[in-house]
């Protein structure tokens, strides 16, 4: 191999290495103005790089390649062209479809996403093996909703890059827009499982839930719940617990009895999620304490069952909008009363150790007690609504 050629491979590794400068100076050498060029805007010296790459253009104006390159510098829509007349370059119909996509705010041109898709439709026919080129067209196609397009261009290139999760998830995307649902769910679960699923964005996890309350997959509904439910707050503001969701989970564990000795993976993990999981991260949601004791009461576990009231009925009695909204108000005094009846119905059944021991012995004294709260701190701002002549009553019949 001529030593030239070696230099060259060699500031090429360097290039790929992001050591600009030790190639720059080899590309100089050896007078391969257009990577000098490239070099030279890599590192933020513009003046230099139009310098280089217009000496180029002007030693061989037949050099699409170098024109490409001039246009990148100067952000000159007309070299691009030049370069797409003379040779088909396929980068520079790649940039006119960037700069279409989002033009310089000094261009004075407005934003023209269907003349970026044409570009770039035309730099795929000249290079269809470019991961990123076809990612672009899919994100396009998702803004313009060509959905058809859009899963094309993601099959093409999930067909040269299969690892990347957000062409997965993008590809998903667009196959629901199509209502294909079976499709969409295997796309997402190729996303959620493409490196680290718990480190996943939460929207792709959101999708996949969808999608599987939708085929009524109820494992892969739970698998995403509780990843949702553990996801990072910092990243989505609060821990995302969906309570019209963990309610379709709790008719799917119940609707069958319940046998301690023949509990399914699924039951198991669907109780620890309801009753372990979610306590730990929504402590003062009213309908979670609700929705938690219908699971202890399917459990046969009266005392928790009571446990769960108690805890909603001091979610609802803390809240700060119970003096403000009347909404909140009547929410607190239907606590109350499911709390009542909770006392009645079980607070003399047999408690958690057995013999002669109840799930709560004192529970009229604890019925009293908590109603009669309940007035005194509803009494400056509700006294004659129905909500309070319906805690005097329950007062008087107990």
């Amino acid at each position: 191999m001529p030593k030239w050629e070696m230099d060259l491979q060699l500031a090429h590794k360097l290039t790929e290495l992001g050591l600009f400068k030790s190639a720059l100076e080899i590309y100089e050498r050896l007078r391969q103005w257009p990577d000098a060029a490239v070099c030279y805007e890599t590192t933020g010296d513009k003046v230099n790089a139009r310098s280089v790459i217009e000496k180029a253009v002007a030693e061989d104006p037949d050099n699409a390649r170098a024109w490409c390159i001039l246009g990148d510098v100067t952000t000159n829509p007309q070299y691009w062209e030049k370069s797409w007349e003379l040779g088909h370059y396929a980068n520079a119909k790649s940039s006119l479809a960037k700069y279409y996509y989002k033009p310089p705010k000094d261009s004075g041109i407005e934003r023209d996403v269907k003349k970026a898709i044409d570009n770039l439709y035309d730099c795929l026919c000249s290079n269809p093996i470019n991961f990123d080129n076809w990612y672009f067209y899919g994100c396009m196609g998702l803004e313009v909703s060509n959905y058809e397009l859009a899963s094309e261009a993601f099959h093409r290139a999930l067909n040269i890059d299969d690892s990347s999760p957000y062409a997965w998830s993008n590809l998903a995307s667009a196959l629901i827009k199509l209502e294909k649902f079976p499709e969409a769910f295997q796309a997402l679960s190729k996303a959620i499982n493409a490196g680290d699923a718990t480190k996943k964005s939460w929207r792709i996890w959101e999708n996949f839930l969808t999608i599987a309350i939708k085929l009524g997959k109820w494992s892969d509904v739970l698998r995403a719940s509780i990843i949702l439910l553990n996801s990072d707050k910092t990243s989505l503001g609060s821990s995302k617990l969906d309570i019209p969701v963990m309610e379709k989970l709790i008719g799917v564990l119940t609707r069958d009895p319940y046998d301690p000795e023949s509990l399914t993976f699924f039951q198991n993990s669907c109780i620890d999620f309801v009753c372990n999981k979610v306590p730990s991260v929504v402590n003062n949601d009213v309908r979670c304490w609700k929705d938690i004791a219908k699971v202890n009461q399917w459990r046969r576990k009266p005392w928790l069952v009571l446990d769960n009231y108690e805890k909603a009925y001091r979610a609802s009695v803390n809240s700060p909008k119970l003096t403000l909204e009347e909404d909140s108000w009547n929410v607190a005094v239907d606590t109350c009363a499911d709390l009542i009846k909770a006392y009645q119905d079980l607070g003399e059944l047999p408690g958690r150790f057995g013999a002669d021991d109840l799930v709560c012995k004192n529970w009229k004294f604890k019925a009293k007690s908590s109603i009669r709260s309940l007035i005194s701190k509803g009494k400056r701002m509700w006294e004659y609504t129905d909500g309070y002549e319906r805690l005097q009553k329950m007062k008087r019949e107990l």
